[in-house]
């Protein structure tokens, strides 16, 4: 039906009062309403169905045969209407509280979420031997949790000195036979120019984060050097990145780069949120190994790791759970819950030597540098829930 004056509910929600009609076909104050010609109706009232003067339709009724609907009529129309308005105004708020829960509880989850990784990463980190293993494991907690490419650059020289930016390394999940060549190619292409609009070099010149929710081609191309690093740029098929800083003591000392390809995915505050909190579990760790160097040194130490070896190339692609015996698994639960070699030994009746054997085989199975490590990565695949 139509609005306003085109039709008697558009004319009852003009006045906002009950409508009484006792011939259509003679009616002058709206223009009609060729359903209700075409079934031949001849009478009818209508009324607005509100609750708290929020109206959610029009109520009607219609005769074939001509009569007039008086008063009593009219209140028990507009009783039935006041009714269905209530029932309308409880299934919608109804409708909003299941709206709301469901919010609070992906909230909630995803708080969760955050808190569980940012506490395995933690943990992880603060058991690495040494600077570029604290930053290795970040890279590959980055990957594939927040990322399917992470990269991991360290500023040499003065702070915010552009000029000598270098790539300790580079880890992704690809699982594709070019992906380690594809990394090799994106190290070879540095150091970035001072002046790029993206990346470490913007981070260091404003001392933010970014983030790129959509990565286009028109973007692609801007940060392409030349026409070889256009071709690699878009064989990575980037889809949304973010830089995060790595900032010890006040000084950033580099950067953490995140890239999801070939993906529905899309880069939100949260996720840069995540991506921050890792970058300062990182920098944590590293500060924590300078009581016994400067941050110049610790700097130092990490650019002579580039220049004395290629950078870092870090295969993160767990697709899915090792094989593992039943016994090591035992042994991997137990660790999950903070036990060590002697008391697993004691726990199950073995030797500690043996159970050291298990441990070792369980590192090698996740590719892992630290118990720690293990037991996130197995958390990461499903081998451990809690």
């Amino acid at each position: 039906m139509g609005i306003n004056l085109d039709s008697q509910a558009g004319y009852t929600l003009i006045v906002d009062k009950p409508v009484r009609v006792e011939d259509v076909q003679q009616e002058t104050r709206f223009a009609g309403t060729p359903l209700l010609e075409e079934h031949d109706v001849r009478s009818g009232i209508t009324t607005t169905i509100y609750r708290h003067d929020r109206v959610y339709g029009i109520l009607g009724a219609h005769t074939t045969r001509q009569r007039m609907f008086d008063e009593e009529e009219t209140r028990f129309l507009s009783g039935v209407a006041e009714i269905l308005g209530a029932a309308m105004e409880r299934n919608l708020s109804e409708e909003d509280v299941r709206i709301e829960v469901m919010e609070r509880t992906e909230q909630a989850a995803e708080a969760e979420r955050r808190f569980r990784f940012l506490s395995d990463a933690n943990a992880v980190l603060s058991a690495s031997p040494d600077y570029a293993g604290a930053l290795s494991c970040t890279a590959r907690l980055a990957v594939p949790t927040l990322a399917d490419w992470c990269f991991v650059d360290v500023v040499g020289g003065e702070e915010g000195d552009m000029a000598d930016i270098h790539r300790l390394m580079v880890a992704y999940a690809e699982g594709r036979e070019a992906a380690e060549g594809l990394a090799r190619a994106l190290q070879y292409h540095y150091p970035l120019s001072p002046t790029a609009p993206h990346g470490t070099p913007k981070l260091l010149r404003t001392g933010q984060p970014e983030m790129i929710s959509e990565m286009t081609d028109e973007v692609i191309e801007v940060l392409a050097h030349d026409a070889e690093h256009l071709r690699v740029l878009r064989n990575l098929r980037p889809s949304s990145y973010m830089c995060v800083p790595l900032r010890v003591r006040q000084r950033v000392i580099g950067s953490i780069g995140l890239v999801t390809t070939e993906s529905e995915c899309r880069y939100t505050e949260k996720d840069l949120s995540m991506a921050e909190g890792l970058a300062y579990c990182a920098a944590m760790t590293i500060d924590y190994m300078l009581h016994t160097t400067s941050e110049t040194n610790t700097v130092q130490e990490l650019v002579q790791i580039v220049k004395d070896n290629q950078p870092v190339i870090v295969d993160a692609s767990q697709k899915s759970a090792p094989d593992l015996t039943s016994r090591q698994l035992e042994v991997l639960e137990l660790l999950s819950y903070g036990r060590s070699a002697k008391e697993i030994k004691a726990e199950l009746g073995l030797s500690e030597a043996t159970v050291r054997g298990h441990i070792r085989l369980i590192l090698q199975a996740f590719g892992a540098h630290s118990q720690l490590e293990a037991v996130a990565r197995a958390r990461e695949v499903g081998l451990l829930t809690r």
